[in-house]
């Protein structure tokens, strides 16, 4: 219904059919392209795709590449975690973005409140990305944007030929990604960091009763189309949330001439600058304990039905009263990206179950780190910053526990090595020599015993087992 727009400023655009049931304006037609100058930002798309190399056939090559660290979601909390991990002393690392920038949604957030902790300056969304990208640039961090990740594995043993045949082949996790330049890759990663954020909630979880007029939108919709496209979606609306984007929105509407008739919300769960700086200080009406019962209108929203709730969460129909608008905004809350996580149960066959973090970074699964509002709902962008440092930190950490190259590690004998042997997850290094530690003859129990437990785990790591036939100790510094 937005496909016909509008060539000059304040002219009512019309569908397709011409019937004039989709209002709304350009706000600035001098800026209507796809780069949006705010506060000497760019909003739009701004930064290139990675582009792959064409083959003879027309298509794009890529090879597959291995990483010691990979992290799914290029937002504050992505961002703060590759840079950290940098700093660490990780090196392969790759940071993944499906928008066509880096940054997630803070581009489309042009208010301020944005960096006070993190660099001890009030910016907007667009400047505090912006800060960022400069630090994931400047630390030499590979980045693609325009990439989805849509699958995820986790890797225990050699599959292919060339994986078998192959000294560096990783042990960990592989992703498959999509990019309009590349096709379908698959990336190899030792470690994995979940930076995917949320998603909004929206009219159709809510199950609010009605038709599925034009008109009906999540906040982050309204947002981008306002932001970024320079799209005014309404002339009139209900916005439906009393979290921070709902505020941030109403007062963001009623600051381009739309009437904001009412927030409706079930308690004050924004911020209480928000609150203020939001409602308060642009007298726009606030009503607690409310919610929208009923949506009108076929094929453009022309009101809603509202209703108080009680204390056992049920609408009181006999207190409902309708509300006229031609827009309404859903603010309802965050659910959290964790496709990307379930896929990974999936792939062994094993029904996915929630991610568990005691500290919000480690999760269950070794090798995989959450950040950001993929496992809790922050309230400021600094804070979710703060959380991919924790990440990238305890990625390198872990990272820098695993075996590499060249070494040279000591196996005894008994239950317990036998127990850690039998669990470790195989991964190929090169010139890795294991040593028996103590030699022995007897036979009894011989899976716990010196000579098989070297054989075993030589052949979980590729390396060369190095045995003792005689009842000796062995103590060097050169055996780790």
């Amino acid at each position: 219904s937005l496909a016909r727009t509008s060539s000059q400023p304040g002219k009512t655009q019309t569908s397709e059919d011409g019937d004039g049931t989709v209002p709304g304006r350009f706000l600035h037609v001098e800026n209507s392209g796809d780069r949006v100058q705010r506060n000497g930002v760019q909003t739009g798309r701004i930064y290139e795709k990675f582009k792959g190399k064409p083959s003879g056939k027309g298509q794009v090559e890529v090879m597959e590449k291995t990483y010691d660290l990979a992290i799914a979601g290029g937002g504050p909390a992505g961002m703060a975690a590759a840079v950290q991990a940098r700093e660490e002393g990780v090196e392969r690392i790759i940071l993944l973005e499906r928008n066509s920038r880096l940054g997630g949604i803070l581009p489309q957030c042009i208010h301020d409140g944005f960096g006070l902790e993190e660099f001890g300056r009030t910016m907007t969304g667009p400047e505090y990305a912006l800060e960022w990208i400069k630090r994931v640039e400047e630390a030499g961090i590979e980045y693609h944007t325009d990439t989805a990740v849509f699958d995820a594995a986790a890797v225990s043993r050699r599959e292919t030929p060339q994986e078998r045949s192959s000294e560096t082949a990783p042990a960990g996790y592989r992703l498959k990604i999509s990019s309009p330049s590349c096709g379908v890759e698959s990336v190899f990663c030792r470690a994995l960091v979940l930076a995917s954020g949320c998603r909004e909630r929206t009219r159709g979880q809510l199950r609010i009763p009605g038709g599925r007029p034009a008109g009906v939108y999540t906040a982050g919709a309204v947002q981008y189309m306002m932001n970024v496209q320079n799209y005014l979606p309404g002339r009139s609306a209900v916005v439906l949330g009393s979290g921070d984007i709902g505020l941030i929105m109403a007062r963001r509407m009623k600051w381009e001439g739309i009437d904001v008739k009412m927030v409706l919300g079930e308690r004050a769960s924004g911020l209480l600058r928000n609150y203020i700086q939001c409602i308060k200080d642009w007298d726009i009406p606030i009503r607690f304990s409310h919610t929208v019962v009923q949506i009108h209108g076929r094929k453009r929203i022309t009101g809603v039905t509202i209703a108080p709730v009680a204390k056992d969460g049920s609408p009181d129909l006999e207190g409902s009263q309708y509300i006229r608008c031609d827009l309404l905004v859903v603010a309802a809350g965050l659910i959290p990206e964790t496709e990307l996580w379930k896929k990974i149960y999936f792939s062994e066959g094993k029904v996915p179950c929630e991610i568990k973090s005691e500290d919000e970074i480690s999760t269950q699964r070794s090798g995989v780190f959450v950040c950001g509002n993929v496992v809790r709902q922050y309230d400021t962008a600094d804070e979710v910053s703060a959380s991919g440092r924790r990440a990238g930190r305890s990625a390198a950490r872990y990272l820098e526990k695993q075996l590499k190259d060249d070494m040279k590690v000591g196996v005894s004998w008994g239950l317990s090595v036998y127990q850690t042997i039998f669990r470790f997850t195989p991964v190929v290094r090169a010139n890795i020599d294991v040593v028996q530690l103590m030699g022995g003859t007897a036979w009894d129990d011989s899976y716990m015993y010196g000579v098989q437990l070297i054989l075993s785990f030589a052949d979980k790591v590729g390396g060369s087992a190095k045995m003792l036939h005689s009842p000796l100790t062995v103590k060097t510094r050169q055996v780790h």
